[in-house]
């Protein structure tokens, strides 16, 4: 796999060489198993806008929920290169309760998309 890694950032690797390359390590399980994740929850979120829910509910919440997950993706991958480290985990539990506990509060008092007021 490492003479893979050397061509794929050289540019040289072929997508079939790739390919072969994460069928052999497994890999293609998990690309398989991120498509059927983000499926469902765009499905997800098409039938609950689907169903009513609101355009404020979904800007505000889900939202929150894809931001969060843009901004501790660095803490994610940090905890798969060292599950062991238990700093990591600390900080991350500390972090992730004071983001959404910040950002629940702020949300909870802030009108996303309202036609309250003058338009210039």
């Amino acid at each position: 796999m490492a003479h893979v890694r050397k061509e794929r950032d050289r540019g040289t690797i072929k997508p079939v060489e790739l390919l072969k390359a994460w069928i052999r390590l497994g890999r293609l399980q998990d690309l398989a198993a991120y498509v059927a994740v983000s499926t469902l929850i765009l499905s997800a979120v098409f039938g609950l806008l689907a169903l009513g829910m609101s355009w404020n509910v979904f800007v505000k919440w889900i939202g929150l929920a894809i931001m969060t997950s843009i901004v501790f993706w660095p803490f994610t991958t940090e905890l798969r290169i060292h599950p062991q480290n238990r700093a990591l985990w600390v900080a991350r539990g500390i972090s992730l309760t004071a983001h959404y506990g910040l950002w629940i509060l702020f949300l909870r008092h802030v009108a996303i998309g309202s036609s309250s007021g003058s338009s210039p």
